[in-house]
Formats: structure tokens, C-alpha cells, sequence
């Protein structure tokens, strides 16, 4: 079994995680529900993940397992989400 170690994520990062996130939310229900139709889903979704987790980034709050087989934003206590950076 291959261990995978959880790390913190880069600025530089930031695209392939966001892009890690995009396709493992790319079947999930309530996401698809949202963005049912696949071109308008990969256009908003990215948006909507750094709007409400890209903060993470800069505050030590974005995580990457191994060579990004996984991705998680969290935003530390204090960290608002960047509502201005959904385009909406």
C-alpha cells in the first residue's frame, strides 16, 4: 500500500487544485444540479471554488495529497471568502 502524504498547497498550485476539485465534483449531484450542463459546469465551477476556498491559498488552508490525487480548501478562522471572485 502506498502511503500518501497530505501537504499544504502552493499559490503556484492553485490551478491544478482547483482543477483536481473540478473533476471530483464533476458528478455530484448538487454540483450538477447547479451547472447541469457540462461547457457552463467547467467554465463556473473553478470560479465558484476560488470565490469560496482560493483564500485558502495564501492562508495555509489549501491542502494536496501526494501529486494532487486529492485536494481540499478550507479557510482558517478570520479568512473571508472572495465572493467578487465568482464573476457573479
Amino acid at each position: 500500500m502506498t502511503i500518501k502524504t497530505v501537504r499544504n498547497a502552493t499559490p503556484a498550485e492553485e490551478a491544478a487544485a482547483i482543477a483536481t476539485l473540478t473533476l471530483a465534483f464533476s458528478t455530484d449531484p448538487a454540483t450538477r444540479w447547479t451547472w447541469p450542463d457540462p461547457q457552463t459546469y467547467l467554465n463556473a465551477f473553478p470560479r465558484f471554488a476560488k470565490a469560496f476556498g482560493g483564500a485558502g491559498f495564501a492562508k495555509g488552508g489549501a491542502h494536496i495529497i501526494g501529486d494532487h490525487a486529492g485536494t481540499a480548501l478550507w479557510l482558517p478562522p478570520g479568512t473571508e471568502a472572495d465572493g467578487a471572485r465568482s464573476g457573479n
